[in-house]
């Protein structure tokens, strides 16, 4: 039905961090401490019962028992045997990360980018669908046609379906809102879910990009902000090591902020967005005009980023002007949330440092000095694969508890 094509595409593999999200009680005990041995020989790459029962302060008998567990369903397997400390050499055990696999698409752009990943967020198979924008009704069967093609190449059991979405998402995976698709109160989680009778995890692709760069990125940061600048804009915050959603799952979706009550109008119904005046659309659009091919996309950024490092005073106003607009917004977000690390994710990368540098102008002249020093600004770690290893991070959170 649509022009799509995949291939397989072995990516380098991130050593991921990981968190147990929430304390033992007596009721919940064993799945706790089986999640906190996972943790711990995820987090090692290899080691040994007696290392994992110093680490986690659980006795070597109880080691033993959850090890041998975790062993049956698939999720440990042994690696060989370690140095010798003068007795017999112990056996290293490491996470089989073949054991399951996800399925995670990003509805983020025009294009609907699917993966098969496994444990450790390596993907093994890949799909583009059609680069048309597609919304509403058609969005969905379009979505379902991914996801169907994505689990014909599933090496493993499939523990659960990821989905990276624009929009406000509540808890149960109802996109309540999202304009640039044209869903409003769509019960996605819940269609898909009846659909393959798997789990479902529908999460905001924004949030979705910062768990990836927290799980993946290896920033050594439990606050985070991630500002993911697509085809929309939005930010993913993660507070002490956890998705900040808000009170109506609507945390981070600054891209609605009116920055112009009479700028460009927004698909949204308002006016002046930050969308229309900072997302990849305008910035093509204004860049355009200034660069010799004009290939369209990520082909112009690059093209910009290009002109910007060689002193493009046009291309350099341009970004400088899009900066000071984002930087409105952001600031006050950095201030209230005291986040000293930002990262940016997204193909506004291909703009380079100018872009970057612009954006901390922009910030460090809207707040106070003591947290402009301290604030740290980068582009994102996981590159356009963001959205798909953060879906793929959110099922294992919710399937296995570590995240």
């Amino acid at each position: 039905m649509f022009d799509k094509h995949s291939y397989r595409s072995w990516e380098p593999q991130i050593s991921p961090r990981l968190r147990v999200q929430h304390k033992a009680t007596r009721h919940d005990q064993r799945s706790h401490n089986l999640r906190l041995v996972l943790q711990c020989i995820l987090g090692a790459g290899s080691i040994s019962r007696a290392d994992i029962a110093r680490t986690t302060g659980l006795t070597p008998a109880t080691i033993s028992q959850l090890v041998a567990e975790l062993e049956s369903d698939g999720f440990v397997t042994e690696l060989g045997t370690g140095p010798s400390a003068g007795g017999k050499p112990p056996t290293l055990y490491g996470v089989n990360a073949g054991a399951r696999s996800i399925v995670a698409v990003d509805l983020s752009d025009s294009e609907r980018v699917g993966s098969v990943l496994d444990l450790k967020g390596t993907s093994s198979y890949r799909t583009i669908r059609s680069r048309q924008s597609v919304q509403g009704q058609e969005g969905i069967d379009q979505l379902v046609d991914t996801i169907d093609d994505l689990m014909g190449e599933t090496p493993a059991p499939v523990l659960g379906i990821g989905i990276g979405t624009p929009g406000v998402v509540d808890d149960e995976g109802t996109v309540v809102e999202a304009s640039y698709l044209d869903w409003h109160d769509v019960p996605l989680g819940a269609l898909l879910s009846d659909r393959y009778s798997l789990p479902v995890y529908v999460i905001n692709n924004s949030r979705a990009a910062a768990l990836a760069e927290y799980s993946f990125g290896d920033h050594e940061a439990e606050n985070l902000l991630v500002l993911k600048i697509g085809n929309g804009i939005g930010a993913g915050v993660l507070l002490d090591g956890r998705v900040h959603g808000g009170e109506d799952s609507a945390a981070g979706e600054i891209g609605h902020v009116v920055v112009d009550p009479k700028g460009i109008p927004c698909h949204c119904g308002k006016s002046g967005c930050l969308e229309t005046m900072a997302a990849v659309p305008r910035l093509v659009e204004v860049c355009a005009p200034f660069l010799p091919n004009q290939a369209g996309g990520l082909e112009d950024l690059r093209d910009a980023g290009a002109a910007a490092a060689a002193g493009d005073q046009q291309i350099l106003s341009i970004i400088e002007e899009t900066a000071d607009n984002l930087g409105r917004v952001l600031s006050t977000t950095v201030a209230i949330l005291d986040i000293h690390r930002v990262v940016i994710s997204g193909i506004v990368s291909a703009l380079g440092d100018p872009f970057l540098d612009s954006l901390r102008s922009a910030i460090d002249r809207a707040v106070l000095p003591t947290l402009a020093s301290k604030l740290e600004l980068c582009y994102g770690r996981t590159g356009d694969r963001a959205v798909r290893m953060g879906a793929a991070a959110n099922v294992v959170s919710q399937e296995l508890g570590v995240v």
